[in-house]
Formats: C-alpha cells, structure tokens, sequence
C-alpha cells in the first residue's frame, strides 16, 4: 500500500525526516517541530515535552481515517490498524485540537500481528477546517484535516441559504482549502439562473456544481475536482445529501442516510462520526456530520491573522476597493476619498453583501478578545499549578 495514494507528500517527509534527523542527533525533537512552524498549524503545545528521541526512529507514519470516542482508525504502508493515544500524548495535549482528527498524518508505534497501534505524535497539518467548539467554550474543534478541498454541500429545498454558504466559504479560505460549493437536489427547482443570481449576492468566485442524487446530474463534473491522492472534505447542514453525494462516489462507502423533513427540509444525524472513504479514481473524501451552526475559528497562534486573511480572500471585492481608499487606515465611515462608501453609492458593492462582511469581522473581533481572556487565565491557572507543584517537592 503506498502512502502517497493517501495525501503523504513533500511537505509531510520533510518534517518526518527533520523529526528523525533530530532523533539521531540527540536534539530535542519538539524544537525541530518548532522550526517546522509547529505552533502555526493546529498542534499548538505550549508545554510540549521531548519526543521519545530513540524509539522514534521506529515509528511509522500513518494517516487518521476515522475518530472514534475513544480510539482511531489509521492507515499505514502495512495496511488498516485500530490505533489509541499514547499515555504522553495525552499528558502533552492541552486542547481538543491537539488530539488527531480525521486527515492528519501520525507517528504510530505499530503492533502488525494484533492490527493495533499506539499513536505518539502528531505532525504539523498543512490546512485545517475546524470552528468555534459549539459547547460554548472558547476552543477550536477541528473537522477535517490536510484537506485540499472544503466541498460545501447545500440543499435547493428550504435548506438553501446563501449567507450560510458566504460563512463556509470565508472559513474554508481561512482553512487553507479551496472552497467549493455543491447545489444538491437540483431536480427540484426550474430556474438555476435564479439560484446564482441569489449567491452570487454574497459569493463570488467560486466554482459552484449543480447535482442530483436522484438523477446523477452533476456527478461527473464533481469527479473532476475530486482528484487521485487530494484529500476533500464534505461540509454542510442535515439533510442537504452530503452522504448520500460520498456514495454515489465511492464503493466502499455505504453510509446510512434518511430523509429530509417535508415542511422545513431539515434532516437528523444520520453521520455521527468523521471518516475517510477513496472513490472510484482514487481521490480520498471525508464525510463529516451535519452542523447546526458554524462559528469561525483560526487555527495556530496567529488567530487574528488568520482569520483576518480568511475574510480578505472570502470578500476579495471589498479588500480591492479597501486598497483603494485615500488612507489606509479607512474605516470605510466618514473619511474623504473612500473606495468601498462609493461603491456602496454607485450600487457597485451592495449594501446586502458589505453587512455580512462588517456582521463577520464584528464576530472575528469578538472572538480574538474571548480568546485572549481565555488564553491569558489558562497560562495564569498553569503557572499556578507549576508553583503549588515546586513548593510541594521542597
């Protein structure tokens, strides 16, 4: 079994060779990580221990194709194992994004004769899709990750919602995915003219697929995104067919759907764990639950970078038109010789569109204050526990 069928690329030996490299040479290994940008790419481990330096030599590189409550399925170049953490890992991880998701490459310790493994290691994720954790902590919850494309499914029933689609989209550029938008159930409406006139209100510039499951429209255009050894994840709500979509893609797949409700279109949770499935051409997709409600997050330290460039490449308009106001620091309010104030006179830029991004940046500044706080009392909390520890050992 090759690894490069699945995602295994020259981003992630680097770090794997620099990582055995380090072991090697008696260095710590978590400072290799750091020069790697460790910090910036979903595993961020303020207090990250030493690598086993001399058992990870031995360690094989593995990708997450499924996360269960207690344990994952991965797969290695000897085949499928059923993986847990080790007790380390464990002790390093203080986030929930610093456990594996489904897509992320890892250092497993494998025991080949049982199909069990022992995860050790988590490396540095090149994209990751995750949102605001919906428990109302201020924590990241990471849906997929190293995806090359966040395939944004919607319903053209009442599921359809061209401001929801905007939030996916502004979250998928500040992924790191290309943003791609599925239109499902096209066999329920008469005008598709119509429907792009509603998104593109909100939306633009990126490529949109019309489908039917019923029918099969669509599905060979959306094969030809879906690429051998491209990692794409299916995001959206209930019932809009996500699963249904992965079926019709792979063979292997057999996912169990239900139907929507009549009177609103809202479908139950039929998915209720993330995996990964390989379609016909080799492509590997990940089927994710339905989500009510999808809260920005950026992933790393640089949150309010990222989520600020996420919103600039989401409304690539706008960010245009900012760049040309007389002051750079144009609040787009009361200032002479404002780009986007005219646009929104002239009718080029609308009112509509230009409100959802202020409704955004508003969110992203909320959450960086939220994070702050947070941040700030857990590094207190931990300095607390270091001290309480000292003065017990003297």
């Amino acid at each position: 079994m090759s690894l490069q069928d699945y995602g295994w690329s020259s981003y992630f030996k680097e770090v794997f060779k620099t990582l055995q490299t380090d072991a090697h040479g008696g260095t710590n290994a978590s400072r290799g990580c750091d020069v790697h940008g460790w910090a910036n790419t979903g595993c961020h481990r303020d207090d990250a221990k030493p690598v086993d330096d001399e058992r990870l030599v031995e360690y094989k590189p593995a990708i997450v194709i499924c996360r269960y409550s207690n344990y994952y399925d991965v797969i290695c170049e000897y085949g499928r194992l059923s993986a847990e953490l080790s007790g380390g890992f464990k002790y390093k991880a203080g986030r929930n994004s610093d456990f594996p998701a489904v897509g992320d490459w890892v250092l497993i310790d494998p025991y080949y004769e049982e199909k069990k493994a022992v995860i050790h290691e988590l490396l540095p994720r090149k994209s990751c899709f995750s949102r605001k954790a919906p428990d109302g902590k201020e924590d990241e919850q990471v849906i997929a990750a190293n995806i090359d494309i966040l395939c944004i499914v919607s319903g053209l029933d009442n599921n359809f919602n061209p401001n929801r689609i905007e939030r996916y989209v502004t979250q998928a550029c500040n992924s790191g995915a290309a943003p791609l938008i599925i239109l499902n159930k096209v066999d329920l409406i008469t005008s598709r003219d119509t429907v792009l006139m509603e998104l593109r209100k909100v939306v633009i510039g990126v490529d949109t697929v019309f489908l039917s499951t019923i029918t099969g429209e669509g599905i060979k255009e959306l094969r030809s995104y879906l690429t051998k050894g491209k990692v794409s994840a299916f995001a959206g709500s209930s019932g809009v067919g996500k699963s249904s979509i992965i079926n019709m893609l792979s063979d292997n797949a057999h996912i169990k759907t239900e139907n929507v409700r009549e009177k609103d279109s809202k479908g139950r949770h039929t998915t209720s764990v993330r995996q990964m499935f390989k379609t016909k051409d080799g492509a590997l997709i990940i089927d994710t639950p339905g989500m009510r409600e999808l809260a920005l997050w950026s992933s790393g330290d640089a949150l309010s970078n990222g989520l600020s460039n996420g919103l600039s490449n989401a409304f690539e308009d706008i960010a245009e038109l900012s760049g040309q106001c007389r002051f750079a620091d144009c609040s787009h309010n009361k200032e002479p010789g404002c780009a986007v104030k005219q646009a929104l006179e002239n009718g080029a830029l609308s009112l509509g569109r230009y409100g959802n991004y202020i409704k955004l940046q508003k969110e992203i500044e909320y959450l960086e204050r939220k994070v702050d706080i947070t941040v700030s009392g857990n590094t207190k909390k931990r300095w607390k526990e270091i001290s309480k520890q000292i003065r017990k050992n003297k």
